[in-house]
């Protein structure tokens, strides 16, 4: 059953957390912190050591981004490829915590979430710097 309110559809974690972080800001909008609201929406939805997870995968998810834009730009592919393979394996390491917390939260969407972005990126290095083919075992 679809739930819509003040125009926000409510089906998923995700459209709860949207719906969360609205209503910070037009509950105050001049003192509005959108981290911090986001932050409160995170931990109301996972708990907080999910939420910490989530903050460092988010972490390597844009450092490893950053050094896999570098590396194409300065074709320079040696030179990025240890921060490269550090990064993945801190995003691979979080995604692992993420997906294998046992809580009393259900983490299956964020779950799908963190695969489908480690996914993402680990076809990315495997282009940029010629690493075996990424595991399929998410």
């Amino acid at each position: 059953m679809e739930k819509t309110v003040l125009g926000f559809q409510l089906n998923t974690v995700f459209d709860r957390i949207r719906l969360q972080t609205a209503s910070d800001f037009f509950w105050n909008p001049t003192n509005y912190d959108p981290d911090l609201s986001l932050y409160r929406a995170l931990v109301s939805e996972f708990g907080e050591q999910t939420t910490q997870d989530l903050v460092y995968f988010n972490d390597y998810y844009f450092k490893l981004k950053s050094e896999l834009i570098l590396a194409e730009e300065s074709k320079n592919i040696n030179k990025h490829q240890r921060r490269i393979i550090t990064c993945l394996a801190g995003l691979k390491e979080y995604r692992d915590k993420i997906i294998m917390r046992k809580d009393d939260q259900d983490n299956s969407e964020l779950a799908s979430l963190v695969n489908e972005l480690t996914e993402e990126l680990d076809i990315q290095v495997t282009k940029i710097i010629g690493l075996p083919e990424p595991d399929k075992k998410y």
